[in-house]
């Protein structure tokens, strides 16, 4: 699934007209999470943000959040990628 896809699917997801069809399309869901013992001296935490398709079961991309950054800005970054 590429980002135009993920981006037509998030779309469709808030269009209110689209609800009949929600159960029959795949799901794509988008979380942040801090990668446990990824810090150590003198680095912070690694910060991941990701895109999962819940119906699959499957991780459909990731990107790394910037040190001085947070996860809103990389979402858009994960999209395109």
């Amino acid at each position: 699934m590429n980002s135009k896809n993920i981006l037509d699917h998030f779309i469709e997801l808030t269009d209110p007209r689209e609800d009949n069809k929600r159960h029959e399309q795949e799901i794509i869901n988008i979380d942040g999470k801090t990668l446990c013992r990824s810090h150590g001296k003198g680095k912070s935490a690694i910060h991941m943000v990701s895109a999962w398709a819940n119906k699959a079961g499957l991780t459909i991309g990731q990107v790394k959040v910037d040190d001085k950054s947070n996860e809103i800005t990389a979402i858009p970054e994960l999209l395109q990628a």
